[in-house]
């Protein structure tokens, strides 16, 4: 049974004896401290987590997350640190970025489609689908020519292998959004060559 699974599971209320002790023993480099706090908090905190991300898999990695700052930071944790708040609000502060950053992320992704549809759109109103593939096919790798590389290879993928800017990212093992900015940039380049070649 999973964490999300889970839901008659009574907590144990804050003690700030025990979390006095946990953060002592954490302080001392004690493992088992940490690992007595994850069996303690994790579910609750990784509950939290999914209220914001709907997804039990970011859940669980944010509330991760949450542990191991726990853990790096431990020396700096004053000594009446409750150590749920503690993992509540940094579960609460990275499910919020990650929101953020999908945010961030889908709006890059509609403005490389918005501009690609606006080339699609311009080569057609300009006769495109009278213009042989090989010849549209020259005209990218015209403009690939020149991108710099990675920009290059991402418009390569992109239109020859017809890759996704995920499976992009997943290919060049790279963020996500600087496929997604590199994909912008050559499609900014390939649609002022079209306005050259269609005037």
């Amino acid at each position: 049974m999973g964490w999300y699974e889970t839901t008659d599971v009574v907590t144990p209320s804050h003690s700030p004896i025990r979390d006095a002790e946990w953060l002592v023993r954490l302080r001392a480099g004690d493992e088992t401290a940490l690992r007595e706090i994850m069996e303690t908090h994790f579910a609750p905190i990784a509950s939290l987590a999914l209220r914001y991300v709907h997804s039990r898999d970011l859940a669980s990695d944010v509330a991760q997350d949450a542990f191991i700052r726990l853990w790096e930071y431990r020396g700096g944790l004053a000594p009446d640190t409750s150590i749920r708040a503690y993992l509540s609000r940094i579960a609460r502060n990275r499910a919020v970025d990650m929101l953020r950053h999908d945010a961030h992320l889908e709006r890059l992704e509609q403005r490389v489609t918005d501009e690609y549809l606006t080339s699609v759109s311009h080569t057609r109103n300009h006769g495109s689908e009278n213009v042989e593939q090989d010849e549209f096919h020259a005209l990218v790798h015209a403009v690939a020519n020149t991108l710099t590389p990675r920009v290059r290879e991402v418009l390569l993928l992109y239109y020859d292998e017809q890759l996704t800017p995920g499976e992009i990212a997943d290919v060049l093992g790279v963020a996500p959004k600087t496929v997604y900015a590199q994909l912008r940039t050559a499609l900014q380049v390939y649609t002022r060559a079209l306005v050259g070649r269609w005037p």
